[in-house]
């Protein structure tokens, strides 16, 4: 609901909704409020109330209320309780309980619903011209808020889940009369709370912190091999080679993705830099037989170096160990 504040907002009056556009883009827009109203369920101590609130995180107000569920309420229960969709304002309401969020200045003075079909309020200060109300906070934090301390400002970005925490309280140890003796001998129950770290929401947080435009790039502490092993070549000669390579790394505990499909090197390199293991080691025929080394790439930097078949393992360890 969009009101606004008239410029001279200091006496009561009624407003009629012809004229509200005409007012949208002053600078009173700060003094609009809106409002809404819901049906608080499942509540043992109090049953059914209807609850008013100027609010706009519902987990918040549930939270508040103490309540299992939120509705907003139907056409019916508005008629009932005297209010009009799209009218409706704090002032002069019965048998609802009035919340203002915590943001609200209760001396300062606003525009409403005012419980009228077409009209609202303007001048409406909250600690005047309401009965029986509290404050609390149901708002949803935005961007530009004030932190707790008011000396720094709220910036919003974007974020994955990756660990999440549950507080518990005594719901289910109360529910399953689990209960323990404290320091006086008193008999109470325990505080639960719980936690959890999702697999793959942290891989997928990491791949979004380390990829290029080839692919990924794993991190070496949690990347699914350390080393992709690409053996370019169609001799038995090199193939042996590959194969003897392969187990002394395995052996070593050095994890490979040992590839020998026998593809081109275009192929294969481009499948590495997808998958993004943090080191390359290619085994070419041509090379090998020219000049007897194998080449180690960085994933990250795209940095290569030429090594002897016995340079290998210690070559490998130095970089895993950076």
């Amino acid at each position: 609901y969009k009101l606004c504040i008239l410029q001279n907002p200091s006496e009561m009056n009624y407003l009629d909704d012809d004229k509200v556009p005409e007012y949208v883009n002053m600078k009173w827009i700060d003094h609009i409020v809106s409002s809404q109203i819901y049906d608080k369920l499942k509540d043992p101590s109090n049953g059914n109330t209807y609850n008013k609130a100027i609010v706009d995180n519902e987990i918040k107000l549930k939270n508040e209320l103490g309540c299992d569920h939120l509705t907003m309420v139907n056409d019916a229960t508005l008629e009932k309780l005297g209010l009009v969709k799209g009218y409706i304002g704090p002032h002069g309401v019965k048998n609802v309980e009035v919340i203002y969020d915590n943001a609200i200045d209760l001396k300062a003075s606003y525009t409403a619903g005012a419980n009228k079909a077409d009209y609202h309020y303007t001048g409406l200060v909250p600690e005047r011209d309401t009965k029986d109300f509290k404050q609390a906070d149901v708002r949803l934090t935005k961007e530009g808020d004030y932190t707790p301390c008011g000396k720094h400002q709220i910036s919003m970005k974007r974020g994955i889940e990756v660990g999440h925490i549950f507080q518990l309280g005594d719901k289910y140890t109360k529910a399953l009369d689990s209960s323990v003796l404290d320091s006086n001998g008193k008999q109470i129950y325990p505080l639960m709370g719980c936690y959890g770290i999702g697999v793959t929401r942290t891989m997928a947080a990491a791949i979004e912190q380390n990829h290029d435009e080839k692919g990924i790039i794993w991190p070496k502490q949690i990347a699914p091999f350390h080393v992709y092993f690409a053996m370019i070549g169609k001799s038995d000669e090199i193939k042996n080679l590959g194969s003897q390579i392969y187990e002394n790394l395995e052996n070593d505990g050095i994890e490979v993705l040992f590839d020998d499909r026998g593809q081109g090197p275009g192929a294969m390199f481009k499948d590495a830099d997808l998958l993004g293991l943090p080191i390359r080691l290619t085994l070419g025929e041509r090379d090998y037989n020219n000049d007897g080394t194998l080449e180690i790439q960085r994933r990250d930097t795209g940095e290569s170096v030429r090594v002897k078949k016995e340079e290998i393992l210690s070559k490998i360890k130095e970089l895993l160990s950076e």
